[in-house]
């Protein structure tokens, strides 16, 4: 079994986005003003160096000890550990980020996983609600946990990095049919011939959207639900299989 180790602390990050990207940004963008955040300048796609922490998750090892870590936000970045070894399997990173869930809160649980070539994706939803909570990541070598960054730190309103509101009932100004005709637009200005997944997922403050090149899988973005800029994920690497879990 191969040893789960799930970071704590987080990013000290303050990106220039901010929460909502650009508040002054009108609620649908025309295409001449279409925007997206140039989220390379702060997340290169060779950095495996995975920020830690944001919702107080844990580390645990095989001798039993758990070491619980601080809260939202406010750490720093993990060492590059080089990709090497066996990768673990997608029901291992889902096995990481349940423990990591279960320490989150008990109205929270693993809704759906995707596993790419840099790392597993794993979406977090309310168990009340059904509402999407929040993103991860699963290091496909080593198993650390850690929450996903850009949009699910800098735009999530309620579990994100400024906490902005713990109301259940908040929603995005935008619906996920103009989010993704955002989505689509930036697509068309930046990848010719990719095609956005419009059944995308609703969080609090923003949307994430799969896209797809000649038919498969190709990549993620994500949309703010208030402002409509546009984040691309480069983190992800390529597409190898999703697996979505039952209530």
């Amino acid at each position: 079994m191969k040893q789960i180790l799930i970071g704590t602390a987080v990013v000290i990050v303050a990106l220039g986005v901010g929460i909502g990207g650009a508040c002054a940004v009108s609620k649908i963008l025309p295409d001449s003003q279409l925007q997206w955040t140039n989220q390379q300048d702060y997340f290169p796609q060779n950095n495996r160096a995975y920020p830690r922490g944001m919702m107080g998750g844990f580390s645990s090892d095989p001798r039993g000890s758990s070491n619980f870590g601080r809260g939202m936000m406010g750490g720093r970045y993990t060492n590059q550990i080089p990709a090497q070894g066996e990768r673990i399997t997608v029901d291992e990173a889902i096995t990481n980020a349940e423990v990591y869930v279960a320490n989150v809160s008990d109205n929270l649980r693993v809704m759906e996983v995707m596993e790419f070539s840099r790392n597993f994706y794993i979406v977090v939803v309310e168990t009340d609600t059904d509402k999407a909570a929040f993103e991860l990541l699963v290091d496909p070598y080593n198993g650390w946990v850690t929450p996903e960054f850009g949009p699910n730190m800098m735009w999530n309103l309620k579990y994100g990095h400024m906490r902005l509101t713990s109301d259940a009932a908040v929603v995005n100004t935008i619906t996920m049919a103009d989010a993704a005709a955002l989505a689509q637009k930036a697509l068309d200005v930046k990848m010719n011939g990719a095609v956005v997944q419009t059944d995308g997922i609703d969080f609090y403050g923003y949307y994430s959207f799969d896209y797809k090149l000649d038919g498969k899988v190709a990549g993620m973005l994500s949309v703010n639900g208030e402002s409509g800029r546009v984040w691309f994920h480069n983190w992800h690497g390529t597409f190898i299989s999703e697996k979505e879990m039952s209530e």
